[in-house]
């Protein structure tokens, strides 16, 4: 099914049932993360590429929760890739896509903290 994912316009998208359209999405999810583990940032460009494609045609025939979250995490995943292959631009055009993860700063831990404040690395002993 990921073959024909990769390959399927919006109107062979229709033909395919909805909970099989989720399933292919969510495994070619899992194929660009094997690639991408593997350093492999074009092949999982790819795959999360589909991902993202696949997930807009869903939120236009009737939204549900899950696609907000494989687009979130498709982007962001997308947006890894591209800065994995040098394009920096391309991945803060996809940070900064609509739906991209939104989060708050976290606080600093102590220990990163204190190896700032003495100039050092937060590696360094």
């Amino acid at each position: 099914m990921t073959l024909q994912l990769r390959r399927a316009t919006w109107e062979q998208l229709g033909a395919v049932p909805r909970d099989q359209l989720e399933v292919a999405i969510q495994r070619t999810q899992e194929l660009g993360a094997t690639a991408f583990k593997a350093k492999d940032y074009k092949k999982a460009y790819e795959y999360y590429n589909t991902v993202v494609t696949g997930t807009e045609y869903l939120q236009q025939t009737g939204p549900t929760p899950n696609d907000a979250t494989y687009l979130v995490n498709a982007l962001s995943n997308r947006s890894a890739c591209k800065l994995g292959l040098g394009d920096a631009a391309g991945a803060f055009k996809d940070a900064r896509e609509p739906g991209a993860p939104r989060r708050a700063p976290r606080r600093q831990s102590p220990r990163l903290a204190a190896a700032t404040r003495r100039g050092a690395s937060p590696g360094d002993p």
